[in-house]
């Protein structure tokens, strides 16, 4: 191992040398600013960028209303038209996987959950004991845009292979901050692309942070590079993504990221540009992966322009003829035919409805 503490001591073996870089990383930034003050201003600030936001989607009006009987007749139709057998032809030609990428996923997904747990101790134990691996950095606090991770080390690498195996976890949405920054989800430039706005922030403050910490890492272990493996669920993943997208440019360090559940939160031909390093897992009906600004708006706006008479007028005469059925002396067919000709008084006159304008197809970046 090469000498390289400030004392030209050798360091004897992966263990001393995680703990030579434990020992430089601390505690970590979050904890020592986690201030009340800061979380308001970025909450003022999101809150805007959502007033914003919406604006620009509709106008000075707002948002139009949305009501109860529109949702209910809207998710009815979704449901017919998305049966079983509707999902059995989308996954026809989906290329299936095999029973040792699922053991290494459902792993991976075990990993993800350690960033959940309450306390440092907690996570160290796990490590330890179930995955024979060291903690060498772990922040459980977050403030918007900077999530609570933990990177760790497994031992007993060989001493033969020209990179050492590191793991950097990001946590999902746990706190308020981490809402916050679920929120901040305005459309920004990125790369080649665009991304959520909050969660390019985390990746790349994640980025950031620890790149002297990997470096150290790997000058001291004596390898060519890092093999980096970034875990992470909903916003976790999101902020992994970006994060692994950021340390890729290293020529020192090899990237893979797997992200389970995670959000809507790249343009397509950025996303398709990095597939050869980022994997996502979405879990059939999540509606996280899904999500977005654009996806959010387009729904209320079908919502709001679904025309549901039909539906309306086939519950009413249903509920007609259980009327009759039960009361024949008070409803007969004189009084059934006068309640169904005069059912369009009930329902909203939607002959002069004018379909409000979907978004752009440029405004459905994600």
């Amino acid at each position: 191992m090469l000498p390289s503490n400030s004392n030209d001591s050798k360091v004897e073996s992966l263990n001393d040398v995680i703990e030579e870089v434990k020992g430089m990383s601390g505690r970590g930034d979050i904890q020592d600013n986690n201030t009340i003050v800061e979380v308001f201003n970025v909450a003022k600030r999101c809150h805007n960028m959502l007033d914003s936001q919406l604006n620009e989607f509709f106008g000075e009006k707002g948002s139009p209303p949305l009501y109860l009987t529109n949702l209910i007749y809207y998710i009815e139709r979704e449901d017919e038209i998305k049966n079983p057998t509707w999902k059995r032809r989308k996954h026809y030609f989906f290329p299936g996987i095999d029973i040792a990428q699922m053991d290494d996923l459902n792993e991976k997904l075990k990993l993800t959950d350690l960033a959940y747990e309450d306390t440092i101790d907690e996570i160290r134990d796990r490590l330890d004991i179930e995955y024979n691996s060291e903690l060498v950095y772990c922040s459980l606090e977050s403030l918007p845009n900077k999530p609570a991770h933990f990177i760790a080390v497994k031992r007993d690498q060989s001493p033969r292979s020209k990179e050492l195996e590191v793991l950097l976890v990001v946590c999902g949405t746990k706190r308020i901050t981490d809402i916050i920054t679920d929120l901040i989800c305005d459309a920004t430039v990125y790369r080649e692309g665009f991304a959520h706005y909050g969660i390019r922030d985390s990746g790349q403050w994640i980025a950031n942070e620890h790149s002297d910490l990997f470096e150290k890492l790997r000058v001291l272990a004596n390898k060519k590079k890092i093999k980096l493996t970034l875990l992470g669920h909903s916003l976790g993943a999101g902020a992994a993504s970006i994060a692994g997208i950021e340390l890729n440019d290293n020529p020192f360090i090899d990237v893979k990221v797997v992200g389970f559940g995670c959000p809507a939160m790249m343009s397509s031909e950025l996303s398709e540009s990095y597939e050869d390093i980022i994997t996502t897992v979405i879990g059939d009906n999540d509606c996280i992966p899904r999500m977005s600004m654009a996806t959010m708006v387009n729904a209320l706006l079908d919502i709001t322009e679904l025309d549901y008479t039909p539906f309306a007028l086939r519950d009413f005469e249903e509920t007609v003829d259980e009327m009759q059925r039960f009361l024949p002396s008070y409803v007969d067919e004189s009084v059934k035919e006068k309640i169904l000709k005069n059912l369009h008084v009930l329902l909203p006159d939607r002959s002069s409805f004018v379909p409000i304008i979907k978004l752009m197809k440029t405004k459905e970046w994600m």
